[in-house]
């Protein structure tokens, strides 16, 4: 049953995104600004979340005035709700994209550095975070030609599991479950594949180390970490951003640990050495437009009591 009602939304949702491609372009913009608005005030879930993040993150300048401060912080706080929307459209639209229209839509950068790896039969991993549109980031992996497989936390119930498993095969990636992924993803790596990894999820101990993100000390999956030390597997890192239409992706050449690592640290050391200067390269990304993060998780739990926290102008 749960296998047939799945099959019957994923079909539901091929036939929309058809009708959101040929959508007016203007009536498309309308619903998201009218939905995004609705959300900032009427439904207002998750915005104290979201407040509360940006405030830890995105400080007072000193000459700015409390009041001024609150409301730079509400106006992100808007615009981002409004790109939450958005990003629901995109990847809705996407299942109805021919070549042509992401020959269009994507404008891309740096794919060089990832096919030296994979065509050397050479694993490595894409590193990003819940920036731009992160839902049709494998299918940009795949548009490019890249050998995917992308770790993901498996839907919660049935028909959503099945659901996402038809939007993988429709566009013939690889997903790897967070649980016990550990051999897959090696034996993916020995096989020259590309493996897609989020980066900025909170996780809790023994899979997480003390780290420090966007300038906040917290935990950070160490997994990434971990197997690209000990399979020698570089990490290059991808920031996705979109610019009305258009969605920019940007591929950076592998990072260089070799200045943080030294022969006298622990394996703990090297992970959490590791697993902050890929934070940091994060952090710059998502400060580089925070309207285009996606700030409603928890994700900085272990440090601030989200219950109790006294926003600036409280």
């Amino acid at each position: 049953m749960s296998y047939f009602l799945g099959s019957i939304v994923f079909k539901a949702l091929i036939a929309l995104s058809y009708i959101i491609n040929w959508t007016p372009r203007f009536i498309k913009y309308f619903i998201e600004f009218f939905l995004g608005r609705l959300w900032f005030y009427v439904f207002r879930f998750r915005q104290r979340i979201i407040l509360i993040n940006l405030s830890l993150v995105i400080h007072k300048d000193t000459d700015e005035s409390i009041e001024i401060y609150k409301k730079r912080l509400k106006n992100i706080l808007k615009e981002n709700l409004k790109h939450m929307i958005s990003i629901a459209f995109d990847a809705i639209e996407a299942l109805s994209w021919s070549r042509a229209d992401f020959k269009k839509k994507i404008i891309h950068s740096g794919e060089e550095y990832v096919e030296d790896y994979y065509n050397n039969k050479k694993g490595c991993f894409l590193m990003t975070a819940h920036m731009g549109n992160w839902e049709i980031a494998n299918i940009v992996g795949c548009y490019l030609g890249f050998p995917l497989s992308s770790i993901a936390r498996d839907a919660r119930g049935k028909v959503s599991k099945v659901v996402l498993q038809k939007f993988r095969d429709y566009f013939d990636y690889e997903h790897l479950t967070e649980k016990n992924s550990a051999f897959k993803i090696i034996k993916a790596v020995k096989k020259g594949r590309v493996i897609g990894f989020m980066m900025d999820q909170f996780t809790f101990p023994p899979h997480a180390v003390d780290s420090e993100f966007l300038g906040i000390k917290t935990f950070s999956p160490k997994g990434m970490a971990l197997l690209s030390l000990k399979l020698k597997a570089p990490v290059l890192p991808v920031l996705f951003l979109k610019k009305k239409d258009q969605f920019i992706v940007r591929i950076l050449p592998a990072l260089d640990f070799d200045d943080i690592l030294e022969k006298n640290m622990s394996e703990e050391q090297k992970i959490t050495a590791h697993v902050n200067k890929c934070n940091q390269v994060l952090g710059e990304f998502i400060l580089e437009d925070p309207v285009q993060y996606n700030w409603m998780h928890k994700r900085f739990k272990t440090t601030i009591d989200y219950g109790d926290y006294q926003l600036p102008w409280e």
